[in-house]
């Protein structure tokens, strides 16, 4: 192990290459590897495995690839230090490797065989696993043994499930670090990240029980006001969630830039009051009754770099560098281990409750899994509606709720918790407020003779626990909280197991598909509304048992609508609520039926579904095209989407007033005027085994009553978590891949493209005109 020659060839005072550091090299088998795109006097991409305590390189001009037919040449370059990898930036022009570097890839490597990594590679054939995010499964890196300079290796891929043929790298070309072209980092080598005028904070995502694994750290989950402060030049802004300023509130804060060792910064954490054991209640941090402290756990910004796609665990080192030691100010201490244990000691100590965070997670401005809370008292915002007169003066309680489906809901009336000042202060803030329009548009049973107020106050209430009918039980008022905007005030969901493996190859857990839902429920919901469910529950992931549930036990919750048919209690996802519901309980897909309550016997699209029998899916997108020609002759509009799978579906939709049979006969006639125009395309055989391989089936027998469908925009039970995702026609290309499009990078389609399947809902078509064309065209045929 040797950096010499790394050392020789830069001048550190000139590249922002890293300097490398004494270290120590590790002995387990799983390590770390990189993959750099690097567009220097030619575009290559280096490649690196962690090594005998270096990273071990080598140029590879072609890059990686997933084929296994293809071995691309890697010449071995020199070593370079572990801090490299994970660099991204410019060289200057003129030193050594000058030119853009992207970070393209990153993830572990594990070594395969009896032998260590440093043995094989000795030996001149090396085999390992790869888990990054672009690169997978097994590979081989082998010296070409009497050739050129002794530095020329062949970089090969072993057949196995992660194997992809063809592979387009160039499909790739983004960064993993950043999300940067390389040509936007080559045009940033000396601009740098302005500083952000306000960011929205990150949430966190509530849970009933503590994660597990490595990659998660605890932290108190401090009682308080959140706070974005925002260090520039000297000068402090501390903004609210509410993007109200506050920084004059607390003035012992006000010196706060003089001990961060920054010149632009934007800090997250907490304001907070604390008892002599140290505990923070809000109650005591909105009256003000000591000084306040400031509790920093996160950094966003510094001095022109953007570290909000960092992960968590280089936020805090940096956040811990810059902070110096002031007594207003600490940095919030995080835990390892037994999350349970630690969630008994902060119950034993009075806190709130605890905070979980994910390492590796980048910083989000919206609530995310990446974070979790873990709540030891119920304490949550309401909105207040109205106050009720009393014996006491000035009220005798106030009226709360909370949004749901853009209503206001009703959740109980809170008369305990309030001095005599503290009431007073709320009634003025209360009687200008007063209207004769009742805002609660939810919920029943709210006292007789309640005043009226415009809903725009929020109450922190502590609470016992929800009773069946969601109000709230033995509520007690803490305060007013200025810094949440009443239009944002919903109920938590309560999620578990958000760290449970789903889709174990790709590592994603029950949390991301949670957040996937969060992000795509105002698409889905419409497709969902008023169908019955059949569910199909993974309760362990995709890989592990799974079951069906079609009938809805009673003790599920009552907010969860359902309709009988046939005997079977079917449930409804109506709302964002329900859907989650459903999500929490393993339903990776949400399968609907083909018509609505009211019409059930009558299906409002008609479902043309192309299944590949052994075929590639250019095949899928060929047969799609040859059904769009026939539905254009018959005057008839489509929408494709992939299923997620290795299909494609193409809804037809309808006005809910014909059979399924008469729909289940028109996507027939349709298979076959198909089939006889192309019968090396297309098998017909409904028997699975006696249909041709290397062909298409268009199966139209799954038009039935009760018969369902994966939804657009559910995710899928598969490898890799691809979503059922529309598209536009001029999509369907040779080289379009159902893979493309999965949970972590389809949102951002969605939110780019908009909903390219509402025309399934909005433009129900007759069939009476398309029928005298088809007898026409058939007649023809």
């Amino acid at each position: 192990m040797s950096l010499s020659e790394y050392r020789k060839k830069r001048d550190f005072t000139k590249t922002p290459e890293p300097e490398p550091k004494q270290t120590k090299a590790g002995k387990s088998r799983v390590a770390r590897f990189f993959v750099q795109r690097h567009n220097a006097s030619r575009l290559h991409y280096d490649f690196r495995l962690e090594i005998d305590g270096v990273l071990k390189s080598w140029a590879v001009p072609k890059g990686p690839s997933l084929d296994p037919e293809v071995k691309h040449m890697a010449v071995m370059v020199e070593d370079h230090p572990l801090e490299y990898g994970d660099f991204e930036g410019n060289i200057p022009k003129g030193e050594y490797g000058g030119g853009s570097v992207m970070l393209w890839d990153h993830g572990a490597f594990e070594t395969l065989g009896e032998e260590d990594a440093l043995t094989q590679l000795r030996r001149g054939d090396l085999k390992f696993r790869l888990k990054g995010q672009k690169l997978h499964g097994t590979w081989a890196i082998v010296l070409m043994k009497g050739r050129g300079k002794g530095n020329e290796w062949l970089l090969i891929k072993k057949r196995d499930e992660a194997a992809e043929t063809p592979f387009d790298i160039e499909k790739l070309a983004w960064s993993v670090k950043t999300g940067r072209t390389q040509d936007e980092i080559a045009a940033n080598a000396d601009d740098p990240d302005s500083m952000p005028e306000f960011l929205e904070p990150m949430g966190a995502t509530l849970t009933d029980a503590p994660p597990k694994g490595r990659d998660w750290i605890f932290e108190v989950k401090w009682d308080g006001i959140r706070a974005l402060v925002y260090i520039d030049r000297g000068t402090l802004r501390i903004y609210t969630r509410n993007q109200n300023r506050v920084e004059e509130k607390y003035p012992e804060l006000l010196q706060l830039p003089k001990h961060v060792n920054a010149r632009q910064a934007i800090l997250d954490g907490e304001i907070v009051v604390l008892d002599e054991k140290g505990v923070s209640h809000f109650e005591a941090t909105i009256r003000h009754e000591k000084p306040a402290h400031l509790i920093l756990f996160d950094l966003l910004y510094l001095d022109g770099r953007d570290l909000r796609r960092e992960p968590l665990s280089e936020r805090k080192k940096l956040l811990a560098s810059i902070v110096r030691k002031w007594a207003p100010v600490r940095i919030s201490e995080t835990f390892e281990g037994h999350g349970d244990r630690l969630l008994e000691a902060a119950r034993a100590a009075g806190l709130e409750g605890l905070m979980a965070k994910k390492t590796s997670s980048a910083y989000e401005s919206k609530r995310s899994a990446s974070w979790l809370k873990l709540k030891l008292t119920n304490q949550e915002e309401f909105v207040i509606g109205g106050y009720t007169p009393g014996e006491r003066e000035p009220f005798g309680s106030i009226a709360v709720g909370f949004h749901e489906d853009e209503q206001l809901r009703y959740a109980g009336n809170v008369g305990s918790g309030f001095d005599e000042a503290g009431a007073a202060e709320l009634f003025r803030k209360l009687k200008p407020l007063e209207t004769h329009r009742k805002p609660f548009t939810r919920g029943d049973k709210i006292p007789k003779g309640t005043v009226w107020v415009e809903p725009k106050l929020v109450a922190q209430v502590k609470f016992q626990n929800w009773t069946t009918d969601r109000k709230l039980r033995a509520p007690v008022y803490l305060g007013l909280r200025e810094d949440k905007p009443p239009e944002k005030v919903e109920p938590e969901g309560r999620f578990t197991h958000l760290d449970r493996i789903y889709y174990p190859k790709d590592g994603y857990t029950k949390g991301d598909l949670v957040n996937y839902y969060d992000q795509v429920a105002h698409l889905l919901l419409p497709y969902l509304k008023d169908r019955p469910l059949s569910l199909k529950r993974y309760p362990n992931g995709i890989h592990e048992p799974y079951f069906f549930q079609k009938n809805t036990p009673d003790t599920y919750p009552a907010f969860l609508k359902t309709e009988t048919i046939g005997g079977i209690r079917y449930v409804l996802a109506q709302d964002k609520r329900s859907l989650m519901y459903l999500v929490n309980l393993g339903c990776i897909d949400q399968n609907p039926w083909m018509s609505r309550i009211g019409s059930l016997d009558k299906p409002d699209y008609i479902l043309i579904d192309l299944d590949p029998v052994e075929c590639g899916y250019e095949k899928i997108v060929e047969a799609a095209l040859l059904v769009k020609e026939k539905l254009d002759a018959l005057g008839l509009k489509g929408y494709p989407k992939t299923t997620g799978g290795d299909g494609m579906h193409i809804f037809v939709p309808i006005h809910p007033e014909y059979s399924y049979e008469t729909a289940r006969q028109f996507a027939e006639v349709i298979a076959r005027m198909c089939a006889a125009e192309r019968p090396d395309l297309f098998t017909t055989p409904r028997s699975v085994e006696k249909r041709q391989k290397n062909k298409v089936y268009f199966d139209y027998m799954q038009i039935a009553e009760s018969k369902t469908i994966s939804a657009p925009y559910v995710a899928r039970a598969y490898d890799g978590a691809p979503v059922s995702t529309p598209l536009e026609w001029s999509e369907l290309t040779p080289d379009l891949r159902p893979s493309q499009f999965h949970i972590k990078n389809a949102p951002e389609r969605f939110e780019r493209v908009g909903d390219l399947f509402s025309g399934v809902l909005r433009h129900p078509q007759t069939l009476e005109k398309a029928f005298g064309k088809l007898q026409k065209l058939v007649g023809h045929a």
